[in-house]
């Protein structure tokens, strides 16, 4: 009878790490990018940038200030007025290029995907910005780990 005991709890383990994924994909009640695609294309092409971001290691995204004011109200300050080229760097110089890829691709599109390697960061940097979905999608992610 203890034989057939663990035989039956291997296959309920295996389907218990099997149901809790690794990553999860999160998006907005609207994502962006079913309403406005051409939004992140635009991105994806840096066509019509008027935004540095510069993050860890002085690696540089193209943005658009007009998108980050709309979609990160608490950069809002930062980005208004007419600013210079020299000015027109927005500097995160301790946030990670994964980290900062996939803050942008949420703020294009609405979605973002939380793994195992990135929720801790995303959640302190949604904390940073302000960002209470992408602090709630954090927090629920690894609630179910």
């Amino acid at each position: 009878v203890h034989g057939s005991h663990d035989n039956l709890s291997l296959p309920f383990r295996h389907s218990l790490e099997m149901a809790v994924p690794q990553t999860q994909l999160f998006e907005d009640e609207v994502p962006l990018i079913r309403s406005c695609p051409a939004l992140n294309e635009i991105r994806l092409a840096e066509e019509i940038k008027d935004l540095t971001l510069e993050v860890k290691d002085g690696v540089r995204l193209q943005v658009h200030r007009i998108i980050l004011a709309a979609r990160i109200p608490s950069l809002r300050a930062d980005l208004r007025g007419c600013l210079t080229e020299k000015a027109a760097v927005l500097r995160w110089p301790t946030v990670p290029l994964c980290l900062a890829t996939s803050l942008i691709t949420y703020v294009y599109t609405g979605q973002v995907e939380v793994t195992q390697a990135n929720v801790r960061g995303m959640i302190a940097f949604a904390k940073m910005l302000n960002l209470t979905n992408l602090e709630k999608w954090g927090t629920n992610f690894m609630a179910k780990r």
